[in-house]
């Protein structure tokens, strides 16, 4: 269900100064039965379906999960004409899934840039069917090395004038070479804006390469952090 549907878009909370705001996100690309990724599915040209819904909400936070299925799945695209969530809406079978993911969203003043609490209460699927089981772990580098970094340009500023949060795990391969095969997860720390120049730290870690950026300098405050397997 999208938040459009459901009166709580982008355009009904910008009225109240409101906006969501992605805090962390994790994806993982599925395996075929020989136990090969998938990843190689999303070739130029391929057709794809994204099925995505709420699945908690806790205090300040919305737990959003996702799921890209092949173009040519029987899966229906909109299983309700005005796109609002209903329960009860078959969901995806994981098994069938090219990738799968989790979300996390707050709600944040545009002109203070704090968190907000919200009356907001729209219907959850938690426990029912969790793409991705398990909660948005805590992740940190010890022994980090200088990787590069980079320039905000105007292209990556979003409607919130700041760095759209799609971008960081992209100029995390870009800088560091390294691109995700089978697992990606960060945390959206603060935000930047046009201009801002983000240095990059990496630190190779059981789980993946731990890549962090900071804002300005080496003692600069912390912009996100990510796993990158």
């Amino acid at each position: 269900a999208h938040v459009e549907s459901l009166g709580i878009g982008p355009d009904d909370l910008i009225k109240d100064d409101r906006m969501w705001v992605l805090s962390k996100v994790k994806v993982q690309y599925m395996k075929d039965a020989n136990g090969e990724s998938r990843k190689k599915a999303f070739a130029p040209g391929k057709s794809i379906k994204v099925v995505t819904y709420p699945v908690s909400q806790k205090s300040v936070t919305f737990r959003r999960e996702f799921c890209i299925l092949p173009g040519d799945s029987d899966y229906p695209v909109n299983p309700k004409a005005d796109g609002a969530w209903i329960d009860g809406v078959q969901r995806p079978e994981k098994e069938d899934a090219l990738l799968v993911g989790a979300s996390q969203w707050t709600i944040v003043n545009f002109r203070t840039r704090r968190l907000e609490r919200t009356e907001i209460d729209f219907p959850t699927t938690e426990g029912e069917h969790e793409m991705i089981e398990g909660k948005f772990e805590k992740i940190r580098g010890e022994s980090l090395k200088y990787a590069g970094d980079y320039v905000v340009p105007e292209a990556d500023i979003d409607r919130n004038e700041h760095m759209n949060n799609s971008h960081y795990i992209e100029i995390a391969q870009i800088v560091t070479g390294r691109r995700v095969k089978e697992h990606a997860y960060v945390n959206f720390a603060k935000e930047t804006l046009l201009g801002d120049r983000i240095l990059m730290y990496e630190e190779e870690q059981e789980e993946g390469l731990y890549v962090e950026g900071r804002l300005g300098s080496e003692d600069g405050a912390v912009v996100f952090q990510s796993i990158i397997r």
